[in-house]
């Protein structure tokens, strides 16, 4: 519509194009209308596709349900020791970045989970020390939050050989069904609550990570834990 460009912003291109269009022989025109179309088609396909595109839904059936999402950069290993599954990457056989969970099991507790995780985390801890004991440093610990579900955080850093290798572990003990997740005291006294995961999450400078913080918050480690969700419906 010519009243939607000011004289001074023309001649657009729709402009210099019209003429040379319409002396166009007919199989150009249906060219150019067909071009038209597939890039439609394609930009379509990517906004309905959101997120999923080039990632790879993972749901772990059973007693204990879980599901997350993992870039197509990223690939199934082989589960070592408690692992119930990992999916890492690297290059050109370096090792880069890796997602695991395992199996938490609690005892039993009075109150919240959020008074006894604190107690708890010092055993697993004393565990991340043994099995990463080259220049092992606790950075941070403290509550956390995985989709509403609460939890605890503890952040460290060693070496990997010469390499410097950051850490996350987060403890999440899952909710009752019905748990009213957006409950800031974390109430998940019971049986069910006393059963969960650990995700133990791994990168290096290699993978673009600097920091202990960075990893699950930036970089490919981001999707499987942001999309971490208990039972098998994805979000």
């Amino acid at each position: 519509m010519p009243g939607l460009v000011l004289e001074e912003h023309r001649p657009t291109l729709a402009d210099l194009l019209r003429p040379r269009l319409a002396r166009a022989p007919r199989w150009v025109r249906w060219a150019l209308l067909g071009l038209v179309v597939v890039v439609v088609l394609l930009v379509l396909s990517r906004v309905f596709a959101g997120g999923d595109a080039g990632e790879t839904r993972y749901v772990h059936r059973g007693a204990l349900e879980f599901n997350f999402r993992y870039p197509d950069t990223m690939h199934r290993a082989k589960a070592a020791g408690q692992e119930l599954v990992r999916v890492q990457r690297a290059r050109d056989g370096l090792f880069l970045d890796s997602f695991a969970v395992e199996p938490l099991s609690l005892p039993r507790f009075r109150g919240n989970v959020s008074g006894l995780l604190p107690a708890y985390a010092d055993r697993e801890i004393a565990a991340l020390r043994k099995r990463f004991p080259s220049e092992f440093e606790l950075v941070r610990e403290g509550k956390a939050r995985v989709n509403q579900v609460p939890g605890y955080d503890v952040q460290f850093q060693s070496r990997l050989g010469k390499r410097r290798l950051f850490g996350r572990l987060v403890l999440l003990p899952r909710p009752a069904a019905g748990e009213d997740l957006t409950n800031p005291t974390g109430e998940l006294n019971n049986d069910r609550s006393r059963t969960g995961v650990r995700i133990l999450m791994l990168s290096t400078p290699a993978a673009g990570t600097v920091r202990p913080r960075d990893v699950g918050a930036r970089g490919k480690l981001k999707t499987p834990f942001r999309s971490f969700r208990f039972g098998t419906e994805g979000p």
